[in-house]
């Protein structure tokens, strides 16, 4: 029998899965990523290395006995890097075939299953990535945080250090990033918030999450922030739907800041509403990862797939990826993520949920559909 390997590499994190040809996952495994510009390819193929290694030495699986290795990779937009990284990967590896593209199209692969539509990703930085209907493939931000990236986590976050600094200053505005800030992060004065920050003892894009808590004790600085990177997500959507010029948009989210249901993330749905017509659904559409309950609500069917309507109701089944269960999980059910206990007792009633990476895994479907094709 013979194994496929899947990886999608980012800046924080390299998830990595194999696979035989079933398909069914072997062995999964979560290690360090990095940003593939700064690091460096060959540091970057040596984390992906490192992963494949955690994830094959779960098995007993021998390198050779694997056909066929995905990797999507931040940073590989530009066939340039993508085969840079490729040609260092051939170099450390003795694997024959191996394939390297963005992690925008394992997303759009994960979110519409080929059909046209767009993935917001707005994670540490942000970018969206769409499909047309001839299969032609654009992109909207994504220029990093130099001179990019608004709406991610580095700038919300960065934003967020610089009220804390004004205030810590004495001529800004009290906000409670201030106590949050100093808090995690054991800063007793301007000079101990100078020198951790530069110091790099200070993750800027963590300081979102800090923003996003203080947003939700309805703290007026945060809010302000939020409003103004949220109108940047808003203006990348509404950049995107022009360059697709389709009837209606498809829209998916994914990153850390709006997969899941926070205050930013409401708010930015809200926006879409009410900002952008016509946008035909947003939810992340995966095959293999599900969380189904049967519910006796009618419901709106696209191919042979089940996807929520108005907002987030009314469906029969539903098939969504992972990223949105805690949404749906608090929204449907009042069950939160962590209550392992009452997740149980859903199974018995007839939940059918099936864990895996989003658009990894159905990135890994199609290089095993395409891999059969051509032998």
């Amino acid at each position: 029998m013979n194994y496929i390997l899947g990886i999608d590499y980012g800046g924080t994190k390299t998830d990595c899965i194999i696979a035989n040809f079933e398909p069914k996952i072997l062995s999964s495994v979560t290690t360090e990523g990095g940003n593939l510009l700064k690091i460096g390819f060959e540091k970057a193929a040596l984390n992906i290395l490192f992963a494949i290694k955690k994830c094959i030495e779960n098995t007993n699986i021998k390198y050779e006995d694997v056909d066929l290795v995905l990797i999507g990779s931040a940073g590989a937009g530009r066939k340039e890097n993508s085969d840079k990284l490729l040609n260092e990967l051939k170099r450390i590896t003795d694997f024959k075939n191996i394939k390297v593209t963005t992690d925008a199209n394992i997303a759009l692969e994960g979110a519409f299953s080929g059909k046209p539509g767009c993935i917001l990703i707005a994670g540490t930085g942000s970018i969206i990535y769409g499909k047309d209907k001839e299969g032609k493939l654009y992109r909207v931000g994504g220029f990093g945080s130099l001179i990019g990236d608004q709406g991610g986590g580095y700038s919300i976050g960065r934003k967020g250090l610089i009220a804390v600094a004004k205030q810590l200053d004495g001529f800004g505005d009290n906000t409670k990033i201030t106590n949050l800030v100093c808090d995690k992060f054991n800063i007793e004065n301007k000079e101990d918030l100078i020198s951790k920050v530069y110091g790099n003892q200070i993750s800027i894009s963590e300081v979102a999450a800090l923003v996003l808590d203080a947003a939700q004790s309805d703290d007026e600085i945060s809010i302000i922030i939020l409003n103004e990177e949220s109108n940047e997500l808003i203006e990348q959507i509404a950049a995107m739907k022009k360059k697709l010029n389709e009837e209606k948009l498809n829209l998916a989210f994914t990153g850390s800041l709006i997969q899941n249901k926070n205050y930013y993330s409401n708010l930015l749905r809200e926006k879409i509403k009410e900002l952008i017509q016509d946008i035909d659904y947003i939810i992340c559409e995966c095959s293999a990862k599900m969380y189904r309950k049967p519910i006796n609500t009618p419901y709106t069917k696209f191919g042979k797939r089940y996807l929520l309507t108005g907002d987030w109701f009314g469906v029969k089944y539903i098939y969504v990826c992972e990223s949105c269960i805690k949404y749906l999980d608090e929204e449907l059910y009042g069950v939160r993520q962590n209550n392992i206990k009452r997740r149980k007792q859903l199974l018995k009633e007839g939940y059918n949920w099936v864990p895996n990476d989003f658009g990894l895994w159905h990135w890994v479907g199609e290089g095993i559909r395409k891999h059969s094709e051509s032998i």
